[in-house]
């Protein structure tokens, strides 16, 4: 077989195999769809709005949806359905920063900790243990008081919030792997702990930490939104879901479309991800892969 002819067949072999991992997996097929929808809307979100979100049109306050407000409108007169686009794209992005700084944080440790393990481990794993006891929710809280509220830094507060989860994940992938042959070839071979941590351990780690990420981004979009409606996150003129729900309290009898609209894409994005994880996990879980074959 040619080089030329090689790459084409293999690309297509992937994508074969790819389809087939994805049409015997509703949940992953359908969860996959609405992510991949939602982070269309987001990444576009600037050119599919009507009007400017912060626009105010005094003279149609609280209109409810029609032809020309497609979500109605708030009580200053701004069209929901640009404020839940612009809010779309800045929730997407909190969310997935959140998890970036989750990712960086816990799985750094969860390696060390897994790796060297005694008293290192301990220390690590009890240190954990007492940030997982604070609810999440008030931790958020407490990191965001210490500085002013925003979305990149409710990001940060959020991803410092998760990572103890994700360290534990990372920690029990290596205490499995670091027995494995390969590592010990690497430890004969006189490799330093450095490349057999994040040469060897890390790349194996990456299935079981990529499920456990993608359901944990749908409790940082939620985390996120709660800061915000609590008025610790977004801030105005910026938008979210969590603060355009927050702004419609007052509103919830007279005109429910406010807060309708941005809970209803809050809700479909969180099925989507809970969706897509859980098909995830059954797609690289090599025991869900026997079953399914059998």
């Amino acid at each position: 077989m040619s080089e030329a002819g090689a790459g084409p067949r293999l690309a297509r072999g992937r994508a074969v195999r790819g389809w087939a991992v994805v049409r015997g997996r509703p949940a992953l097929a359908v969860g996959g769809a609405i992510v991949i929808a939602m982070a269309m809307l987001a990444v576009l979100a600037p050119w599919l709005v009507r009007y400017p979100p912060t626009e105010f049109h005094v003279v149609d306050r609280l209109t409810p949806p029609s032809v020309l407000y497609w979500f109605g409108t708030d009580e200053f007169g701004r069209d929901v359905y640009s404020r839940v686009m612009i809010g779309t794209r800045l929730s997407m992005i909190i969310g997935c920063l959140a998890m970036a700084v989750c990712m960086a944080v816990g799985t750094p440790l969860g390696l060390l900790a897994g790796y060297v393990g005694g008293r290192t481990d301990e220390v690590l794993m009890r240190g954990l243990d007492i940030l997982m006891s604070f609810p999440s929710i008030i931790f958020g809280m407490l990191i965001l008081t210490v500085t002013s509220p925003g979305p990149f830094k409710t990001a940060l507060a959020v991803g410092i919030v998760y990572a103890p989860m994700i360290a534990r994940i990372a920690r029990s992938v290596t205490l499995s792997i670091k027995e494995e042959d390969y590592v010990a070839a690497a430890r004969s071979r006189g490799e330093s702990h450095f490349y057999i941590l994040f040469g060897e351990i890390l790349p194996n780690t990456w299935a079981p930490l990529t499920v456990e990420a993608s359901l944990r981004v749908t409790f940082a979009i939620l985390a996120a939104a709660a800061l915000s409606f609590l008025g610790l996150g977004a801030q105005p003129p910026e938008t979210d879901w969590g603060l355009t729900i927050a702004e419609a309290r007052k509103f919830m009898t007279v005109a429910p479309w406010i807060a309708l609209f941005p809970g209803a894409a809050m809700c479909l994005t969180v099925v989507g991800l809970n969706l897509f994880g859980d098909g995830l996990r059954d797609a690289l879980d090599p025991r869900v892969a026997r079953r399914s074959r059998g």
